[in-house]
């Protein structure tokens, strides 16, 4: 059996707009609505620890996390689709803000 193409299968869900919202290619679970208790603990849970610093992989589009009552000293998004990589690389975030490819 040929190993599975993990960048093409979430490549074609995002063409496909398999995810099913119109809001997020990462589908309904990453929608701002849905994200809105988890954003509020994050966000308690991130100042009791005091965490400056996050990793976030996957990444997806940022839909929800952008909108994260918290200030990070730094934050780098993972993603394993170069196309969302590239399209969140032309918008303008704070330059603390950085993307990578999980496939460079």
């Amino acid at each position: 059996m040929p190993p599975l193409d993990h960048v093409g299968v979430f490549d074609s869900i995002i063409e496909r707009k398999a995810g099913g919202s119109d809001e997020s290619v990462s589908g309904h679970g990453s929608t701002v609505a849905a994200t809105a208790i988890l954003r509020r603990r994050l966000a308690d849970t991130f100042a009791q620890l005091q965490i400056r610093s996050l990793v976030d992989a996957p990444c997806g589009d940022m839909n929800w996390m952008r909108h994260l009552d918290y200030r990070l000293d730094q934050y780098i998004g993972v993603d394993l689709v170069p196309r969302i990589i590239r399209k969140l690389g032309k918008k303008n975030f704070h330059p603390l803000i950085v993307f990578k490819s999980a496939t460079s």
